[in-house]
């Protein structure tokens, strides 16, 4: 059964045409610059979070949705300096002499030139801009101020990972035109899943996923609020399981995914264990195959099991708590408190999902078979 239904729902450069849980930003770019800049009002808008809070998507999506005005986008890390960045920007409208030398005035009067020609405003958004606003402040205030000193009807939005008043705040060689910041705040586990939820519909065939996988995807990628994570865990999964040639992805695709992205789990790691963290981590891998989590106690009694075999003494549960602490330290394991249904409190529960469960345990039973 083929696992994917069309990729380009899987691809983190995909734009849908509804943004989820960013509708409110949507909003305030639309009221502080695309609307005042259909007027002939230009302005700036800087938008900045961490990453994978759907900045650049958020712009993207502006650019597509907004008609009677010329969209550019520009991401600021493909260019040495602000002048080559706006060379590319008039190139994408005419042909410049190449052997010529363009300061970024002149440049901007020839975009001015091109404007008067079509008879639009222009909307550009300059992506991963954090050095751009360190760096070259004087270039940006020309930006800024373009509708002022060149009567060029242009806005910008600017994206950035720090906060700007953090930034122009530290330096300040020449003051920097007013702008207006919007914040993207990480994205919850819910919002995460719902996300997920909407790209594996699109994307894949219904039956090769199920609600373990979104909550799965969803839980990882809530660690650091990424949709970027989420979506790149989806697609890595799907092809995985293309790969493998499997009816349907299965949550060691997902740890196999992360592993591709975030490869924690090495060699060196495991062979600096002792011999009882190991025997938990193994406990804990065999109790996993059943599902996305295994409870405390259901580990303890695998792992008194496992000892017994290696001619260990099993440990108390307030040993086992500090064996199994150490593990989250090192990044091997991760846990949280699991409700345990009716009323009767909550369980603590373990976790292991940055690799495959089978590479996992076969490493751990050779270092196991070498130790004396």
């Amino acid at each position: 059964m083929p696992i994917i239904k069309d990729e380009k729902y899987l691809n983190l450069s995909f734009v849908p045409d509804k943004l989820l849980f960013r509708e409110n930003e949507i909003s305030k770019i639309r009221t502080a610059l695309i609307e005042p800049l259909l007027g002939g009002i230009s302005g700036t808008v800087i938008l900045y979070g961490e990453p994978g809070t759907g900045k650049t998507t958020t712009a993207k999506h502006i650019s597509r949705t907004t008609a009677d005005l010329d969209c550019v986008y520009m991401n600021a890390l493909s260019f040495p300096s602000l002048t080559a960045l706006l060379r590319e920007v008039v190139s994408t409208f005419t042909r410049l002499d190449q052997f010529s030398t363009y300061t970024i005035s002149d440049l901007l009067r020839s975009i001015s030139k091109i404007q008067e020609r079509r008879g639009k405003g222009i909307l550009l958004i300059i992506d991963e801009s954090t050095n751009l606003m360190r760096e070259d402040q004087a270039g940006l205030y020309s930006i800024m101020r373009a509708s002022e000193i060149y009567s060029l009807r242009l806005s910008s939005i600017l994206i950035s990972l720090d906060d700007p008043y953090i930034i122009f705040r530290k330096k300040r060689t020449r003051s920097v035109s007013s702008y207006v910041p919007i914040k993207f705040s990480r994205y919850t586990k819910d919002e995460l899943y719902m996300i997920i939820e909407d790209r594996a519909g699109s994307g894949l065939y219904p039956a090769t996923y199920d609600d373990q996988i979104i909550t799965m995807i969803a839980d990882i990628a809530a660690q650091l609020g990424s949709a970027r994570v989420a979506i790149e865990l989806l697609q890595k999964a799907a092809y995985i399981a293309k790969h493998d040639q499997s009816e349907s992805i299965s949550p060691d695709d997902i740890r196999a995914a992360r592993a591709m992205i975030n490869p924690y789990f090495t060699e060196s790691k495991l062979n600096g264990l002792e011999q009882e963290d190991l025997v938990l981590l193994l406990s804990t891998a065999f109790c996993l195959k059943d599902g996305l989590y295994a409870t405390l106690s259901n580990v303890m009694a695998r792992y008194a099991v496992l000892a017994e075999s290696y001619g260990m003494q099993p440990m108390d549960r307030q040993k086992f708590y500090r064996v199994a602490s150490r593990l989250e330290t090192y990044g091997l394991l991760e846990s949280r408190l699991e409700g345990r249904g009716d009323r009767k409190g909550v369980e603590k529960v373990l976790m292991i999902n940055d690799v495959p469960l089978d590479a996992l345990s076969e490493k751990i039973e050779s270092i196991l078979a070498r130790l004396p």
